[in-house]
């Protein structure tokens, strides 16, 4: 890591390192045990305040933005805070939008772009209001300058041009665009034609509680401290510890998305540990796979690993199951397109942070330096999860054309791999597959494919992430991550 010095004036507080070596050069002296034990802490509390809408954000005094909020049962959608309206804390439903003749699915799912125009997603909506039949709306207490155009309404379930639920024979839907429809004219804020939206004004406000539990905050408590290890009281502790609020109080303020906190790490807090992968703490040579941080006791996020000379960034699962894992591929919104080119697949590509792939040569690096396991968990659409272990996991050379070898199942998903054993990688561009009548890699996704299918975790379709053993056949999430044994 970089050398940490306190720095004062106009730069970004985000880039303020939080430590600093030429107040206290024995940082080596920190208790960094308890430390570890706090930043875990604060990073749990930080999770588990992730605000379900717009309306908890007010009370950390949020500005008006783009932000990720967790509706119950839900992995997060980002959406826009209104914090400014008739004492803000809104959630933007719908904004303006200009062309909306959309399917029910999209109506379900949602549609647009968040910092513009765009509709929120009726199973969110429902969510964070209550459970209803077909997206039944239910709605009073009317008080405004606007009419209570959304009475005729109450009470009615959603429309869309492909699934009519209005109480018309007109089919209201087709005309002025999805809505909750009785006989057509009172409101519909979703027509595609811009100058027929029949009536104005937020849709609703979603509020909800936070419920405080045991008389001491995690977020009061400093994350670093003198005690137990005297030397350390030359460090000055106290402006380390406003730099870490002050760091996280700034990514809120300037409309960073809850994500941003939610995955601090120790190498984001720059010198609250000062790092022990890079050697403050005695480690001289760098950190080849996830497996070897379980000994400077890491916590779980992105690392950069050395498989070879060549460096590569990957996230470090160090929770399941002991921890330890390298994360190889991770997918559950299906925001990064995955129909990519075999030269794509041999070096990598997405978000470490989001969905990604770690690269086949990176892969190959780290299951021929040593003996690997491969542990794949799924969720379907009914969030059932699944997992299936293998004990034995190798990728082979490009030479090779990255040849997969697996075996030794184990788990609650099934083996649906055992038939990709001894196969090739085969991607759009280049079809390594024994099949003569399809070209599976085109048609499934890069993978490595003997005919289709039996698995196939990359296809470009969110729908069609196969895996064939499981119920419904179709993961709606999936993880891939190996571990030295």
């Amino acid at each position: 890591m970089d050398s940490d010095t306190v720095e004062k004036g106009s730069e970004d507080p985000l880039s303020i390192p939080l430590i600093s070596d030429e107040v206290a050069p024995l940082v080596a002296m920190l208790d960094t045990n308890n430390i570890n034990r706090n930043i875990k802490r604060y990073k749990k509390t930080l999770m588990e305040r992730t605000p379900k809408d717009c309306t908890e954000l007010k009370t950390i005094r949020a500005t008006t933005g783009v932000y990720k909020i967790l509706p119950e049962k839900t992995k997060g959608v980002k959406v826009n805070c209104n914090m400014d309206t008739d004492g803000g804390g809104w959630t933007y439903a719908i904004i303006s939008l200009k062309i909306i003749q959309r399917s029910w699915t999209d109506c379900e799912n949602g549609f647009g772009n968040v910092n513009a125009e765009y509709w929120f997603g009726n199973k969110y909506v429902h969510r964070l209001t209550s459970r209803a039949s077909q997206y039944k709306l239910t709605i009073g207490g009317y008080s405004g300058d606007g009419g209570d155009s959304l009475n005729y309404s109450n009470g009615l379930k959603f429309s869309t041009v492909d699934r009519n639920n209005d109480l018309s024979k007109s089919k209201c839907a087709e005309d002025r665009g999805p809505w909750w429809f009785n006989n057509c004219p009172h409101s519909s804020l979703n027509n595609p034609y811009r100058g027929r939206c029949d009536t104005h004004g937020y849709v609703t406000a979603l509020g909800s509680d936070t419920v405080e539990k045991g008389s001491e905050d995690p977020l009061s408590i400093p994350l670093i401290s003198d005690k137990g290890a005297p030397l350390v009281a030359m460090l000055d502790t106290n402006t380390i510890n406003r730099n870490i609020k002050k760091f996280v109080r700034t990514s809120l303020e300037e409309n960073s998305t809850i994500d941003l906190i939610r995955n601090i790490t120790r190498q984001e807090l720059n010198g609250v540990l000062k790092d022990q992968v890079q050697g403050i703490c005695g480690r001289k040579e760098p950190v080849k796979d996830c497996t070897e941080l379980k000994k400077a006791k890491a916590i779980s996020g992105v690392y950069q690993i050395f498989p070879k000379t060549e460096g590569v960034k990957a996230y470090c699962d160090m929770d399941t199951e002991g921890g330890g894992w390298t994360i190889i591929q991770k997918r559950y919104d299906g925001s990064v397109n995955f129909q990519r080119s075999w030269k794509e697949y041999e070096n990598g590509f997405g978000d470490v942070k989001g969905e990604y792939w770690l690269g086949n040569k990176h892969i190959h690096r780290l299951t021929s330096s040593g003996t690997y396991e491969l542990r794949i968990d799924l969720t379907d659409k009914y969030n059932k999860k699944y997992y299936a272990k293998y004990q034995k996991f190798i990728v082979g050379n490009a030479s090779s054309q990255y040849k997969l070898l697996v075996g030794s199942y184990s788990g609650n998903a099934g083996d649906s791999l055992k038939n990709q054993n001894g196969m090739k990688f085969s991607s759009g561009d280049r079809d390594n597959d024994q099949t003569s009548s399809y070209d599976c890699g085109k048609l499934w996704g890069p993978w490595w494919h003997r005919k289709c299918c039996h698995s196939a975790l990359n296809n470009s379709n969110r729908d069609k992430w196969y895996w064939h053993e499981i119920k419904g056949h179709y993961a709606h999430s999936t993880m891939m991550m190996i571990r030295k044994t």
